[in-house]
């Protein structure tokens, strides 16, 4: 499990623990002891792992500044001080309504067409958080498939226009159940809310955007 470290002081850190299946499903919350893996002094977080290795090594996805990076590590140790760096993966978009700054919202999720990657972006000219989505290339997730330009989803309703920080909606995690992708997002910082959609009307419209602006 990845998330974000932050002592109120310096800037966020990602931190990295984990737990054995057993013990999870069992309810047993043996978690090991959490690991800052992120550079320090530096805003980085939005963090999650790849499900699966690539050529027998582990895929990092964080948010270092205001751009969504991706690296690769042998192993899942941190030893020596290792921390998460790698490469830009994707950056704001100035012609689009991601133009300040991006990071992804839930774990990627493998489908045949490729890596649906839900992330998040920042309009420069209003502020506001919305949700939109890339296909990532199976075999090399560094690959960009396709990024939608307009948002999938957006604040419209008061709890998601009205809170501790208005107009945000900025998922954490998502599950797939029978074909529905749920979407589990907070509204304007103060409240929980579900949004679903088909996973495979998403993708495929994805797919077909795709090959259009080819």
């Amino acid at each position: 499990m990845c998330y974000t470290a932050y002592d109120g002081k310096d800037p966020p850190r990602v931190a990295f623990t984990s737990i054995g299946a057993k013990d999870f499903l069992a309810h047993r919350w043996k978690w090991a002891p959490p690991m800052l893996i992120s550079p320090p002094g530096a805003d980085d977080k939005d963090a999650a792992l790849f499900s699966r290795k690539f050529d027998g090594s582990y895929l990092f996805l964080h948010r270092l500044g205001n751009e969504i990076w991706i690296d690769r590590v042998g192993d899942l140790e941190f030893k020596g001080g290792r921390v998460l760096k790698g490469e830009v993966l994707m950056r704001p978009r100035e012609t689009a309504w991601d133009s300040k700054k991006i990071g992804i919202t839930a774990p990627p999720i493998e489908t045949p067409y490729g890596w649906l990657l839900l992330y998040h972006g920042v309009s420069r000219r209003t502020g506001h958080y919305n949700i939109r989505a890339a296909l990532l290339d199976r075999k090399d997730p560094r690959k960009i498939l396709y990024r939608t330009h307009d948002p999938l989803m957006e604040p419209t309703t008061s709890y998601e226009k009205q809170g501790i920080v208005p107009n945000v909606v900025f998922p954490c995690g998502a599950v797939v159940l029978k074909h529905q992708l749920y979407v589990y997002y907070g509204g304007a910082d103060k409240v929980t809310g579900v949004a679903t959609i088909d996973i495979d009307l998403l993708v495929e419209g994805l797919v077909k955007e795709a090959r259009a602006g080819e």
